[in-house]
């Protein structure tokens, strides 16, 4: 049986797959304040020029006070002005983010894929339909969430995890972010179910993404998959 719910994340979710992008331009208020520092700069640079030419200190002193008025002015003109503020994060429209796959399975099938797609699980489910998990990612740990003592391996099991964190299992919740394929936990809630091998294989050629849900088209377990995944959808 697969149902399927959505929630919120919680503390030990890792973050989007996405996020949103910070400008890298300058703000309005750093903008306004480049004028300050371009008349300072003048204003020294005419004072040293007009000393080095008079050796004096009045005719300098005159040029200096020239371009220094103008620069305080426009220095309480800026200070009037209200720090520009950063634009607010618009609110959630869909808090429940998160995809849930509630599955309940009857037995599970050890599929031979080529290298690159390898491991897949294909699982028989109770209202007449199989789910296939294919991919490298089956077999990260952190997947299960497991605690580091409970990864020492266990050669008998497909993940390697003693339980309750063996996979496959009866009944496993499938946690993904909504519009990623992937997803980043296989929270396990059933006994482990040994994979029965040799049942089918996934012919090469075919695209598979790494969840797949597809009715049985017949008894035969090759046929279905056949049927299913030559034009995914």
């Amino acid at each position: 049986m697969l149902t399927v719910r959505y929630r919120r994340p919680v503390a030990g979710d890792p973050q989007p797959p996405t996020q949103p992008r910070r400008s890298n331009a300058p703000s309005a208020a750093t903008s306004k304040r480049l004028p300050i520092f371009a008349y300072l700069a003048t204003a020294l640079v005419i004072y040293g020029v007009a000393w080095f030419c008079t050796k004096g200190i009045l005719l300098p002193l005159f040029f200096a006070i020239a371009f220094l008025l103008p620069t305080l002015y426009f220095s309480r003109k800026l200070a009037n002005i209200t720090p520009e503020k950063p634009t607010p994060l618009e609110p959630e429209t869909e808090p429940d983010r998160i995809e849930v796959l509630q599955v309940e399975a009857k037995r599970v099938f050890d599929i031979d894929v080529p290298a690159a797609l390898a491991p897949a699980l294909c699982f028989e489910l109770s209202d007449g339909q199989y789910m296939l998990l294919c991919g490298p990612w089956l077999m990260e740990h952190r997947l299960y969430r497991a605690p580091e003592s409970s990864q020492r391996g266990n050669s008998t099991r497909f993940n390697g995890l003693d339980d309750p964190y063996g996979f496959p299992a009866t009944r496993f919740s499938l946690h993904r972010w909504k519009g990623d394929a992937q997803p980043f936990w296989i929270e396990v809630q059933g006994w482990y179910l040994l994979p029965e091998m040799g049942a089918a294989q996934l012919r090469s050629g075919i695209r598979v993404r790494p969840v797949e849900i597809f009715a049985a088209a017949s008894k035969d377990l090759q046929t279905s998959i056949d049927k299913a995944l030559s034009n995914p959808g």
